[in-house]
């Protein structure tokens, strides 16, 4: 198309729309030569286009190029080819002034791309209830991320099925986080009389449970969370979880002390810890069990399991949050991780009595048969929802 209007014109199809094709603002008729091209838009279009002028640009689409340059109305004359009517080829009236665009209005509601499928997975009700929850589980050796999974999906919510897989784990790595500032405050006698006397051992005790699980994190969490993540594999960790629970807990000796712990405890704590991200393993399980096979006393293994546990927790909240921090949170995300994290924090104050009653020389047997209750269900349910 030659003339005034666009100084270079390139097109596929009859019409050239540069912009989306939702909101054609932008006009130009290709394969067409001389100034009755825009005769041929205007016939059958013409209380649909929008003008061509100085303004046509300036609703293009992000991220699209702009079509040459408008450099002002064509001149009227000469608007027919040879040979037709003088009046047939006349050009509508109104075709060359601006009119004001109108743009489509949204449906009450709704939304599009991830934010929606986001905020419609996790609900505030949700991120409330969730955080309400994992503060007793994760107190007790009952898995808390195993929990996080299989509650929402016994109950039917789309946090288990719909929500992207990283979104959820960085959920629920916040909710650990919650928990363990709760801790901290719970505990701050006990955690403030550990640090005062930090020595050689505790060190070795810190240091060597600590770098198995975090090897197997940075190497494993992945294929992992895409494998192992299910609610039938969450129920096959609960199984074997509760049968080194239960073997541990009454063919473990006893009489071993806390301060008795050394490198070689150490490392098994760790790998205890590793086998933990096993979903439906429980952190706290498993680390109960390597110390009671171990010799230690009831009391004396939950407060191992405790002491081994914060350094992994803050370590992996902090490394969830730099992922966080760079990939970026769907809007309206970032308010219900607030509401799970404090529902998390105060859920877990309210439940430290449940540590006291854990460590009152109690058998680990009753929450082994919970939790092979738990996994007798979700094998049920799934099995029926195949069925269906």
């Amino acid at each position: 198309m030659v003339g005034p209007l666009v100084r270079q014109v390139r097109g596929r199809g009859r019409v050239l729309q540069p912009d989306a094709a939702d909101h054609p603002h932008v006009h130009l008729a290709a394969r067409r030569r001389r100034a009755d091209a825009v005769l041929a838009l205007h016939d059958p279009h013409h209380a649909r286009l929008h003008p061509l002028d100085r303004r046509a640009h300036r609703d293009r689409g992000r991220g699209l190029l702009e079509v040459g340059g408008v450099e002002g109305q064509a001149p009227l004359h000469r608007l027919r080819r040879r040979g037709d009517h003088p009046r047939r080829r006349r050009v509508p009236r109104g075709a060359l002034v601006p009119q004001p665009l109108r743009r489509r209005r949204r449906r009450p509601g709704r939304r599009r791309g991830r934010v929606s499928s986001a905020t419609r997975a996790l609900t505030p009700a949700d991120a409330i209830g969730l955080g309400l929850l994992h503060g007793p589980a994760e107190l007790l050796p009952i898995s808390s991320s195993g929990h996080m999974t299989l509650v929402p999906w016994l109950l039917g919510r789309p946090y288990a099925t719909e929500l992207d897989p990283e979104l959820r784990k960085a959920f629920e790595v916040a909710l650990h986080a919650g928990t363990a500032l709760a801790l901290i405050v719970a505990l701050r006698d006990e955690v403030g009389e550990a640090a005062r006397g930090l020595d050689l051992r505790r060190v070795t005790l810190l240091v060597g449970s600590f770098v198995p699980p975090a090897v197997a994190g940075f190497t494993l969490e992945r294929p992992i969370e895409r494998r192992l993540g299910t609610p039938p594999t969450i129920a096959i960790g609960l199984l074997a979880g509760s049968a080194a629970m239960a073997l541990a807990d009454v063919r473990g000796a006893t009489g071993r002390a806390r301060d008795d712990a050394g490198p070689v405890d150490a490392l098994l704590l760790g790998v205890g810890q590793a086998c933990a991200l096993i979903p439906g393993a429980s952190r706290n399980g498993m680390t109960l069990a390597v110390a009671r096979a171990r010799g230690f006393d009831r009391e004396d293994a939950n407060v191992l399991s405790r002491h081994v546990a914060l350094p992994i927790i803050l370590g992996a909240s902090a490394l969830k949050g730099t992922r966080l921090a760079r990939r970026g949170l769907p809007a309206g995300m970032a308010a219900r991780f607030g509401l799970g994290v404090v529902a998390s924090f105060v859920s877990t104050l309210a439940s430290v009595r449940l540590i006291r009653q854990v460590e009152r020389d109690r058998s680990l047997l009753p929450y082994a048969a919970y939790r092979t209750l738990l996994a007798g269900i979700v094998l049920r349910t799934a099995r029926r929802r195949r069925t269906l």
